[in-house]
């Protein structure tokens, strides 16, 4: 049996086995962001890797992001982006991208999220274990 520590954790192969069945909960947090190309167009979107999916866009749209913003991690992200994308329906020009000033879209962002965002973390069980705090507290503190 491999065994090595991380911080105040033993981490064995059993230890292993269980956080790969638990890390996909923790996945499922996401970010909401907003970007602003050089156009003066305005993107909502969500994704557990914002930056990396900013940068995939900016990459296939062809043009450069002058603004953005990304929210922390909640896990009713896709409420959040519909109440968003809903609100600003009157000024879609395609897809996920409006024609508003970003200042008012972040606003709004900020506003949702204060609002309707849920932070807590997620638990597989009422109580949180040793491994289930673990796994949070990885996963907040790398890339996935």
């Amino acid at each position: 049996m491999n065994t090595f520590r991380l911080h105040d954790f033993t981490i064995t192969d059993e230890f292993l086995k269980e956080w790969n069945k638990r890390k996909l909960i923790y996945r499922s947090l996401q970010s909401v962001y907003i970007l602003e190309n050089d156009k003066g167009n305005i993107r909502f979107g969500i994704s557990n890797k914002a930056k990396d999916r900013m940068n995939d866009i900016s990459y296939n749209g062809l043009f450069e992001i002058i603004n953005s913003y990304q929210s922390i991690g909640y896990s009713n992200a896709r409420e959040i982006l519909r109440k968003i994308l809903k609100h600003f329906d009157a000024y879609k020009i395609k897809g996920q991208w409006f024609n508003i000033k970003y200042k008012d879209g972040l606003d709004y962002l900020i506003k949702t999220c204060n609002k309707i965002g849920n932070t807590t973390k997620i638990l597989i069980n009422d109580k949180p274990d040793d491994l289930e705090i673990a796994t949070f507290n990885l996963f907040h503190n790398l890339e996935i």
